[in-house]
């Protein structure tokens, strides 16, 4: 059954989740234009750089329990002890660049951050009916739409995005205590990758 009316989401999260929007916005935009491998090859250089950055400052985060501004806000209690999500999805998209075709890799990562995003937001805000441990029937709906408008602008083959788009959903569904973040992407682009070759 939907909500009619929101429950109020956390103002970290509501952070979190924007910072995944504007994020996925990017790299689609970024990945779009890109095509060359050179290009390709400075992207991956770039996250690499962001990756190096994010775990200095959790370095200094866990080691010496500095509260850094405006990057403490993004970081959930789950992560207060441990390299944050950020640090995983950028080793993923990394991952993902390197081994598969580019559009795969570009349609995993992005699935996943759009995907993640509006299942939280939904889930959150409008969801009751439970599917899978706490995640809701709605979330997961939404998670599936949202990754199949992805590949369909990402991917020319139907069938690698309608795979890759249940394949992330799936996942975004189950995995609860190992990192999404780096686990989504990786099998998702492994799926379409797989199909491919098929």
């Amino acid at each position: 059954m939907v909500r009619l009316i929101p429950r109020t989401i956390p103002v970290k999260e509501i952070l979190r989740k924007s910072l995944h929007f504007i994020a996925g916005i990017i790299i689609v935009a970024i990945g779009l234009i890109a095509q060359k491998k050179a290009e390709i090859d400075q992207i991956k250089m770039v996250m690499m750089a962001l990756m190096l950055t994010l775990i200095a400052l959790d370095y200094l985060r866990i080691e010496y329990n500095l509260k850094i501004p405006i990057y403490s806000l993004f970081i959930r209690s789950k992560e207060s002890n441990k390299l944050s999500a950020g640090v995983s999805l950028l080793l993923a998209g990394i991952i993902c660049l390197t081994f598969y075709d580019y559009a795969i890799a570009l349609a995993a990562i992005s699935m996943h951050i759009f995907g993640d995003a509006v299942a939280a937001l939904m889930g959150k805000s409008f969801g009751s009916t439970k599917i899978f441990k706490r995640k809701t029937v709605l979330g997961t709906a939404s998670a599936l739409v949202i990754n199949i408008v992805v590949g369909a602008i990402i991917l020319k083959s139907a069938y690698i995005m309608i795979a890759m788009a249940l394949i992330s959903t799936i996942l975004e569904m189950i995995v609860e205590k190992l990192d999404d973040n780096f686990i989504v992407p990786i099998f998702t682009g492994l799926v379409g990758q797989a199909i491919k070759y098929i």
